[in-house]
């Protein structure tokens, strides 16, 4: 029994179709379903055995309005009744979502060999899939690492992306909804999942999971759900690997990202600073109040956390993370006043500004300034640093200003 309901006993005989289905155990459960880990025997090899997981439809009513009872048939009291029917519409729609993606993207979705309508309710019958919850993993202690962390959080947006590239959204991503298999992840329980096109309205039933939820479902703002939506709740998963515990509401309106970065916990010490510094960056934009201000869509997210694991390559080394120390380093240096226009002669004969001396060292060109003191080369070289560090070009060269005033002896 959890949360006031029954649930199905080890022994316990369900016959599903044409076929028994032996409980072995509770694999896990939510607020509107139990799966159940179970085996059936081989019509052609008798003793040999299936093994599979089986979804039972049994929501959570807080005063116990729904309920199993002595025939292990569920039942519910009409003051439940709204609910289990929406529950029930809303089993069949994950279902129908599940269909569409094992059709589509059979290696990237979980598997349902069939559905049926009995003992009052809705069953699925689920393949296994041999792997692990993150749930499971995360109260094992694991990922150990950030590096780990990271790569684990990739695979979650790759199976993601399956969703997103058929315009659905999952609405649920939870760690006790994410399979973790060898290569890949798989996310799981498709009862929130939503077609974009079919649009949003006050009747559709979201998950509204503390520390998981982007701020959007909770205020039922549903102009503003969208892929940024699943990104924050990918971003809310991450979170959990680094801290240690989930985000709760408190946690978010107390900036819980400034207290990450201060209170360094022990996955993120000895990582190189910029590899940090970057993690710290992701989630901030990930776990943005503002949807419009997060991530958009998966190659975003997947790409900045790439560039993480760059950093943590190169021991804290990368290209960006070297314009990023130039950046905050000129910010720091640089107090300057309204720059007077000059063109400085180069050994061409020719005359260039500012921007065409910055454009010619873009592509290549060696240059070496001279002149009598006050002429106004250190000024120059100081513009030059502002101007590469105004905005981040992956294909363009980095400014690094280092003065030779203090290597004189």
């Amino acid at each position: 029994m959890a949360h006031g309901r029954s649930f199905r006993k080890k022994g316990d005989i369900l016959l599903l179709g044409h076929t028994e289905y032996n409980i072995i155990d509770v694999a896990g459960f939510g607020g509107s379903s139990v799966v159940y880990k179970a085996v059936y025997e081989d019509k052609l090899n008798a003793g040999k055995w299936h093994q599979v997981l089986l979804k039972e439809l049994y929501p959570f009513h807080p005063k116990g309005y729904i309920y199993r009872d002595d025939t292990g048939f569920i039942r519910w009291l009409p003051e439940a009744k709204e609910l289990m029917e929406c529950s029930r519409l809303h089993f069949r729609q994950g279902n129908q979502v599940n269909l569409e993606l094992l059709e589509r993207a059979p290696s990237q979705t979980s598997g349902n060999v069939n559905s049926y309508e009995a003992y009052g309710t809705y069953y699925s019958v689920l393949t296994v899939h041999g792997g692990r919850t993150l749930e499971e993993e995360l109260e094992d202690g694991n990922p150990k690492t950030l590096q780990d962390s990271i790569e684990l959080i990739i695979k979650i947006l790759n199976a993601l992306e399956h969703f997103h590239q058929n315009h659905m959204l999952h609405l649920d991503i939870s760690p006790d909804n994410i399979i973790l298999l060898p290569e890949q992840a798989l996310l799981i329980d498709y009862n929130s999942v939503w077609v974009m096109e079919e649009g949003a309205n006050s009747d559709f039933i979201y998950c509204e999971k503390e520390g998981y939820c982007a701020p959007e479902i909770r205020l039922q703002k549903f102009d503003q759900i969208g892929y940024a939506t699943d990104l924050f709740s990918v971003c809310a998963v991450f979170y959990q690997m680094l801290a240690g515990a989930r985000l709760t509401d408190e946690a978010i309106i107390g900036n819980p990202i400034k207290r990450l970065a201060t209170e360094k916990p022990e996955i993120l010490q000895g990582e190189p600073k910029s590899a940090v510094h970057k993690i710290i960056e992701i989630l901030r934009k990930g776990l943005h109040i503002l949807p419009r201000k997060r991530y958009q869509n998966v190659d975003g997210f997947r790409g900045a956390l790439y560039e993480a694991l760059e950093r943590i390559y190169r021991k804290g080394v990368s290209h960006s993370a070297v314009w990023e120390s130039s950046r905050s380093l000129c910010k720091n240096t640089c107090c300057l006043g309204e720059y007077l226009f000059r063109k400085v002669c180069l050994s061409t004969g020719e005359y260039a500004d500012v921007d065409g001396i910055y454009r010619k060292l873009k592509d290549g060109m060696d240059m070496l300034l001279t002149g009598p003191g006050g002429m106004g080369k250190t000024r120059l070289l100081l513009e030059l640093w502002k101007k590469g560090s105004k905005g981040y070009d992956p294909n363009s060269p980095i400014i690094y200003y280092i003065p030779l005033k203090d290597y004189q002896e």
